[in-house]
């Protein structure tokens, strides 16, 4: 078994890789807006055993090891004023093999400061 921990800042297009790993569906619904589209994406627990894993590659000068079907253990986000939206992620998976050295391609995303935070406190679900 492998266990991994990392952190970083919340952005607009690699959180949703956790996000869809921790709950388990996700949907996106296109909507226009004067920039071009913007997406509304709805995360839902997924009503069975088949949720989606994660793999994870470590590549030094070393050697290179990947762990698949990795799952959330937890998963924490925190706002604070006139910083990032911050998260820490726990996956456990199998155990680290050797691996080739992967071949990656990086998307430009942005980053979520506090003010883009809002939160909404409600008596009931509905």
């Amino acid at each position: 078994m492998a266990e991994t921990s990392l952190e970083g800042v919340v952005r607009d297009i690699a959180f949703g890789i956790l996000l869809k790993a921790a709950f388990g569906t996700e949907a996106s619904v296109a909507k226009s807006a004067p920039n071009g589209a913007v997406y509304d994406h709805t995360f839902t627990v997924l009503q069975s055993n088949n949720h989606p894993s994660l793999s994870i590659w470590a590549y030094d000068p070393v050697a290179t090891f990947t762990s698949t079907y990795n799952m959330i253990e937890e998963l924490k986000v925190s706002a604070t004023a006139s910083d990032y939206v911050k998260f820490n992620v726990t996956l456990k998976g199998k155990k680290q093999t050797s691996a080739s050295t992967p071949s990656v391609s990086y998307t430009a995303d942005n980053a979520f400061l506090a003010r883009h935070v809002e939160l909404y406190v409600a008596t009931s679900e509905a």
